[in-house]
């Protein structure tokens, strides 16, 4: 072959590798960039332990019934994350009954611990409140099944009936603010092609560039006094913006202002009511305001359209998340230690 058509050649073959090595980059940053911006992927077999499918299925097979070809397990048909508090509902969630389990159970297959989960929080005589739900911030670390509370009537060694949400394909992903330079990673797993609702905590040291521990909303020079006064270790985002507010991954957002509304255990959002907001220190009206409104999401009606609210029309196209911040307004004197004690 003449030298220079296998030059040719070789050129040929360089251009079209340099092409897939590039095309492969531009790939594995677009799957790293949605994977934390959405904080959802679809698709796939939940396993354990980096297992394989079979080897996974085997754990089901283990603590799971089994009921013909499948597993015995309760049919959830809604489901809405308010910062770190889950809720999980058998029928479409209609507020304020975020929640249709007075409790559940959940089974760390790692340390081989069943745990009821009291998640329909009463005070005053009130019930499904915000944070209320399975609070994933509080589960140490393993991998979790969750089941139906009546598991604490069946043999405590399993097998178990267990829970799935039917409709939904999710994996979503959120961290912990950082205890001594460490997070907890909670992954929210939920596949049809799988028997069960998972739940995976485990401890990192690390926070994705994508993500943040809080959203800064107001006027810059307001939200960058407020940053001076919080820990250096947190990864913090500022912006004016509700739509970018909302679509930034955190769970927490502080708006910063003059008005000062630090308690979410009550908000009902219903916009036909004048006074749906009660709660220990007497606030109303906290389904009013925009931020609260918008930011909570699925589960307080984000995107509801108010006429007061133009910009309730962005966080529509993001509501199939059924995801949401826990939002607090905040002015100069509320510490972020107050913020802490409340989130």
């Amino acid at each position: 072959m003449p030298n220079a058509e296998r030059k040719n050649k070789l050129g040929l073959l360089n251009i079209i590798l340099i092409g897939l090595i590039s095309l492969l980059c531009v790939a594995l940053i677009v799957d790293v960039t949605t994977s934390f911006f959405d904080l959802k992927k679809e698709g796939g077999f939940i396993s354990f332990n980096g297992y394989d499918e079979k080897q996974s299925r085997e754990i089901y097979d283990r603590y799971l019934k089994k009921k013909g070809n499948g597993y015995d397990v309760l049919p959830v048909y809604d489901y809405g994350l308010y910062g770190h508090y889950l809720h999980l509902n058998q029928e479409k969630i209609v507020l304020p009954e975020y929640t249709s389990f007075s409790s559940l159970a959940l089974y760390n297959i790692d340390k081989e611990i069943i745990s009821l989960q009291d998640i329909n929080y009463s005070f005053d005589g009130k019930k499904n409140i915000l944070n209320g739900g399975i609070d994933l911030f509080s589960l140490d670390e393993g991998n979790y099944l969750v089941l139906s509370s009546l598991v604490m009537n069946e043999n405590l060694n399993g097998p178990f009936t267990g829970l799935k949400v039917v409709p939904y394909d999710f994996d979503i992903t959120i961290f912990s603010l950082p205890e001594n330079g460490v997070r907890k990673k909670v992954q929210i797993q939920n596949q049809q092609s799988s028997p069960n609702l998972v739940i995976k905590v485990s401890k990192v040291s690390f926070l994705p560039s994508a993500y943040y521990d809080l959203i800064l909303i107001g006027e810059k020079e307001a939200c960058e006094t407020y940053r001076e006064s919080l820990p250096d270790n947190l990864a913090v985002k500022i912006t004016s913006s509700l739509g970018e507010a909302y679509k930034s991954n955190s769970t927490l957002a502080l708006c910063i202002g003059d008005e000062v509304f630090t308690t979410s255990k009550y908000y009902s959002s219903d916009i036909n009511k004048d006074d749906v907001v009660v709660d220990d220190i007497r606030l109303l009206n906290a389904d009013k305001n925009d931020y609260i409104r918008e930011l909570g999401g699925y589960l307080t009606l984000g995107g509801s359209a108010s006429s007061s609210c133009p910009s309730s029309f962005e966080i529509i196209p993001y509501q199939k998340y059924h995801q949401g911040k826990i939002t607090f307004l905040v002015n100069s004197e509320v510490s972020f230690e107050k913020i802490k004690e409340i989130y």
